[in-house]
């Protein structure tokens, strides 16, 4: 993309006697960018002339350039080549266009808004591969020539420009569909742990739990303790005369015969037996 303007010649006023430029040749340096914004084909344009070509610069020199309408400017003569067609419309000048190379063109028009980006039917939004700027916070764009942003995805946020959803972190979850920022995502419940990108608390399951909000996993209960219920925030301490393994699930009886132990359970939640380690007394 370039700007529309006006291709002139060189200033060719030339230096004065100490090699500095003369004052036509500096008037002519000074107005380039001013000249280059009217469509007169006369060397002193008209002060409406001037004002028209001042208004089409942005904002931060628009004034500078006002101020000196009544300045002499110097625009010379254009040259043959010009970027764009100001002759025939000459709101064009000043605007950015898309400008096809002066080579021989091999690529298919027009192209796509790339990903991540909004696509419009508006031809002020299709002169630049900005296209309607970035998918809106929220939203998100993931193909190619979107010009409806889809919701986002729940258990993720969609900052502006999403093309790929970013999951809500480990320890929180959402299943909203219009989160910008990982903030956004809601803490983990007590009991509960989230993975990344969870839409659901999901509940520790029995022998586990999880304290305090914002976990993202269930730890098991220590031994000496136990839970018999899932999505618990602490586990029970086992009753005297009781044996309770990690990761308990209820109170056990003890159950290993003399010279074995045991410090965990099997698939069904009874004490898995082992034998006493040589030098040692169970």
């Amino acid at each position: 993309n370039a700007r529309c303007e006006v291709y002139r010649k060189a200033c060719a006023y030339g230096n004065d006697f100490y090699g500095n430029p003369s004052p036509k040749q500096a008037a002519c340096l000074e107005h380039r960018e001013d000249c280059a914004l009217t469509d007169s084909d006369a060397i002193e344009p008209s002060s409406d002339e001037k004002e028209a070509a001042c208004r089409r610069h942005d904002s931060d020199k628009e004034e500078a350039c006002l101020e000196l309408v009544e300045a002499p400017w110097y625009c010379q003569n254009t040259t043959n080549v010009q970027p764009c067609n100001w002759q025939d419309d000459s709101s064009l000048l000043g605007q950015n266009l898309y400008q096809l190379p002066l080579l021989p063109v091999d690529q298919d028009f027009p192209f796509a808004c790339a990903a991540g980006l909004l696509g419009s039917a508006d031809p002020k939004e299709q002169s630049s591969s900005s296209c309607a700027g970035r998918c809106p916070a929220g939203s998100q764009c993931p193909t190619e020539a979107t010009y409806e942003a889809l919701p986002c995805d729940a258990g993720h946020v969609c900052p502006e420009g999403t093309s790929v959803p970013l999951p809500c972190p480990a320890g929180s979850y959402s299943n909203a569909t219009d989160l910008a920022a990982p903030e956004a995502c809601t803490l983990c419940d007590e009991g509960h742990a989230c993975t990344t990108g969870s839409v659901a608390p999901t509940p520790c399951s029995p022998g586990s739990n999880a304290s305090g909000l914002g976990n993202a996993r269930c730890e098991l209960c220590a031994q000496g303790y136990y839970q018999s219920e899932a999505g618990q925030a602490a586990c029970v301490r086992c009753a005297a005369g009781k044996f309770c393994p990690s990761g308990s699930t209820r109170e056990l009886d003890a159950q290993c015969s003399p010279g074995t132990y045991a410090n965990v359970t099997d698939a069904d939640g009874d004490p898995e037996c082992l034998e006493c380690p040589a030098g040692s007394s169970c």
